[in-house]
């Protein structure tokens, strides 16, 4: 379990990076630790447990240095009260999609694109992958917003508002569609195959501890 954490954390990185390689700006020195925290409804959200915290139960949340993505994961660290969230794939958005349901997954893990340096009082759109395992043969999935698959973007951005200098409220909106893709490794390089595209929102607060 710990080496497909390790693989879903790979899987996020290396997507981001295909589309987000320029970064514009100086390079702040530090990762910032940080706290998430999922807002009510939605199809995904928290496993009743409250506040995520950086490196606490297991928790992966931090946004990094450069290019200043955040990183939030669960089942990071090793830990024997690991955190979950669940995950609803329960209401597709295209006619080659099928309805997949409702997990509580430990294996969860959010690359959110470039929300460090978003001005104060600003929101801007964010592309999003996120990582997980499914299934009894532990495949491995990505939730995309915002990125294309064989040259087609299906899905939509995220919204970041950076609501003061410690903090940054992450939604997707009413309507949102996400695009599941598969993710296998092969001969050296990440390949995602489209699996299907669905209703998901979700709102997450995050602060700078």
């Amino acid at each position: 379990m710990r080496v497909q954490k390790a693989v879903l954390a790979a899987i996020v990185v290396s997507l981001s990076l295909a589309v987000e390689s320029s970064y514009a700006g100086s390079k702040p020195a530090t990762n910032i630790s940080t706290s998430s925290t999922f807002g009510p409804g939605g199809q995904i959200g928290s496993d009743g447990r409250g506040t995520y915290l950086d490196r606490v139960d297991g928790v992966q949340s931090m946004i990094d240095a450069s290019p200043g993505n955040l990183h939030f994961c669960m089942g990071y660290y090793a830990s024997r009260t690991p955190r979950e969230a669940y995950l609803d794939l329960s209401s597709p958005a295209g006619a080659d999609s099928v309805p997949m349901g409702v997990t509580q997954n430990d294996t969860l893990c959010f690359n959110i694109t470039k929300i460090r340096d978003i001005p104060i009082g600003s929101t801007m759109e964010s592309r999003a992958s996120l990582g997980f395992t499914g299934g009894s043969d532990g495949a491995q999935y990505a939730l995309e917003w915002g990125f294309p698959t064989g040259g087609t973007i299906l899905s939509n951005t995220l919204w970041v508002t950076r609501r003061s200098a410690t903090q940054w409220y992450i939604e997707a909106v009413p309507g949102s569609i996400a695009e599941l893709v598969s993710v296998q490794h092969v001969q050296g390089s990440w390949v995602y195959t489209h699996v299907g595209t669905y209703n998901v929102t979700f709102n997450l607060t995050v602060n700078a501890l």
